[in-house]
């Protein structure tokens, strides 16, 4: 009988502890305070291309040899100064000769007038002398003309760029043979049809270290890519290449006291962006799930709109495993 009763108690027992419920396990997590930040820059990142408000490559206007390479790289020039010469012996000495016969004939000009006015020379002899100072400046204009076919000057005060020729090098037509710039310096943004309406003169703009403000926007759409496009006027460029891509970040508005998650913090359920809460519950903490509505997105980080207020304490990693009224465990 004791040994029934015995075996009756010890089934008991196990049955007992079987049938008690286990210990809770907290999930620990890593949270957040929400505070509202005094300043939220809503920025735009679009991928632009450099500019010089003046910029050329410069190309001879007929075929030849490299004579004379004028000018160093980065050199500041003048309008009209001499930057390349190709060999150009024969059209100088063609140019100094119609000079000369030009003088020439001006001063035969000059002393017929006054012998016509004492009835030394007829009219006509003073018309033919007329007649052949014209034909002289044709002729030394078109030995000017000439000489610029082989002598590449600055087409206006800037900075040349590195020669791409050598002495002795023969060129052609439409060969680039330097560049010249002069800033200031552009960058051109071509905007999508969606976000156009948003950008505005004034606007500030950064590259890099480069800060300016929207100088111009083309409020029409191109009809085959659908893009508008802006452009910024940089002062000072550090270190940009002219036809060169790079990051512009355009800033749309500021939101004052906006509340802001890590983007990490979120996770979507039926479509829908949630974020999971810590509340103390006497001496525990447990989780809540929260719908939340969402705003900008501004690196890494994530605007909400609603369902949150200042001071929540959100969990931003992983949250998603944690079901809701869960025990949780903070980390300090």
């Amino acid at each position: 009988m004791n040994g029934i009763s015995n075996l009756a108690i010890a089934t008991l027992l196990v049955s007992g502890y079987l049938l008690a419920k286990p210990p809770e396990i907290p999930y620990v997590v890593e949270t957040l305070v929400v505070k509202p930040i005094e300043r939220f820059a809503v920025e735009r990142r679009y991928i632009g291309t450099w500019r010089a408000e003046k910029f050329s490559l410069l190309s001879p206007k007929t075929s030849g040899t490299v004579a004379s390479i004028d000018v160093k790289p980065q050199q500041k020039v003048k309008k009209g100064q001499l930057l390349i010469s190709l060999k150009s012996g024969v059209e100088k000495r063609s140019l100094e000769l119609a000079d000369k016969h030009l003088q020439s004939l001006l001063k035969e000009l000059s002393r017929n007038k006054d012998l016509f006015q004492f009835k030394d020379i007829t009219k006509s002899e003073l018309e033919k002398s007329e007649r052949d100072v014209l034909a002289a400046k044709s002729k030394l204009e078109e030995q000017k003309r000439g000489l610029e076919n082989v002598e590449i000057r600055a087409p206006f005060d800037g900075v040349v760029g590195v020669p791409r020729v050598v002495l002795g090098e023969s060129v052609e037509p439409g060969f680039s043979v330097i560049s010249i710039m002069e800033g200031p310096y552009s960058i051109f943004i071509n905007v999508p049809a969606s976000r156009l309406a948003e950008i505005k003169v004034g606007q500030p703009i950064r590259v890099k270290d480069n800060q300016a403000t929207v100088s111009a926007v083309e409020r029409s759409i191109d009809p085959i890519t659908r893009v508008g496009f802006l452009t910024a006027l940089f002062k000072t460029c550090n270190a940009c290449i002219i036809g060169d891509s790079a990051f512009a970040h355009i800033q749309i508005y500021d939101k004052p006291n906006a509340l802001l998650v890590p983007k990490k913090a979120l996770y979507y359920q039926n479509g829908k962006p949630h974020v999971v809460l810590v509340i103390k519950d006497g001496d525990k903490s447990k989780s809540a799930v929260r719908e939340v509505i969402t705003g900008e997105e501004q690196e890494g980080k994530v605007e909400i709109i609603s369902g949150l207020k200042p001071l929540d304490e959100v969990v931003v990693a992983n949250p998603k495993r944690i079901p809701d009224g869960a025990t949780v465990t903070v980390l300090k």
